[in-house]
């Protein structure tokens, strides 16, 4: 999408290169690129790692506000 907003037209990338596979595009669409275009004041792009760090951290903050050791319930136990 980055690359599509700045040469102002729908871009294919060859490959979408991250493990954020739900949001790794490799063309969006003409709507979406309009929407964006009209709607959107700034794109903001992270790593991988910064991704990965904000996962933890959303996880350990989970931990400390419910005042429990072990992971929410989206996340697998460790075996018993």
């Amino acid at each position: 999408m980055r690359v599509s907003l700045a040469a102002g037209r729908l871009v294919t990338l060859e490959r979408a290169d991250t493990f954020a596979d739900g949001i790794a595009l490799r063309a969006a669409s003409e709507l979406t690129l309009a929407h964006i275009d009209a709607f959107v004041d700034d794109v903001v792009t992270v790593t991988d790692e910064e991704i990965a760090i904000a996962i933890v951290a959303g996880i350990v903050l989970r931990q400390l506000d419910t005042g429990q050791r072990k992971p929410p319930p989206y996340l697998p136990g460790p075996p018993q």
